[in-house]
């Protein structure tokens, strides 16, 4: 078995977290991968902000990167999808933009985010541990 349980497992733990979590169950989101992707789009600009700082790359790719990662969660695709999802979102770049340096930016983007969160700050521990997921699958891929 993956570590973290099977598939199955976590949607039967986050439809009880959802339950007991009444305050915010009509907030949150049907699955703890969607949840993580809405935490990272409400955050966007305050992201960038602090990963432009650490990053040495341009906005614009670092914001190309940021929709990638956040693309690859959102749609709820396997780690090893998740490469997949990445190319096929940063085809999607502007014109002039080159793969190589956007692969990195990726990369070293989704060590960073992977390095900031924090749980229960940033978001819970269930969208947490598949947000971290995909960025181990983004590094690995890139």
């Amino acid at each position: 078995e993956e570590r973290g349980g099977s598939e199955e497992r976590r949607k039967i733990l986050w439809r009880h977290y959802r339950e007991l979590n009444t305050n915010n169950a009509e907030r949150m989101c049907q699955t703890p991968r969607e949840e993580a992707a809405a935490k990272i789009i409400r955050n966007h600009a305050a992201i960038l902000k602090d990963a432009t700082r650490y990053l040495s790359a341009e906005p614009e790719d670092a914001d190309t990167a940021l929709r990638a990662i956040t693309s690859a969660i959102q749609n709820g695709l396997d780690p090893v999808d998740a490469a997949r999802e990445l190319r096929t979102a940063l085809e999607g770049r502007r014109e002039g933009q080159d793969d190589g340096v956007l692969l990195q930016v990726t990369s070293d983007l989704s060590k960073y985010l992977q390095s900031r969160i924090c749980i229960p700050r940033d978001m819970g521990a269930l969208p947490a541990f598949e947000y971290r997921r995909c960025l181990d699958a983004i590094i690995c891929a890139a």
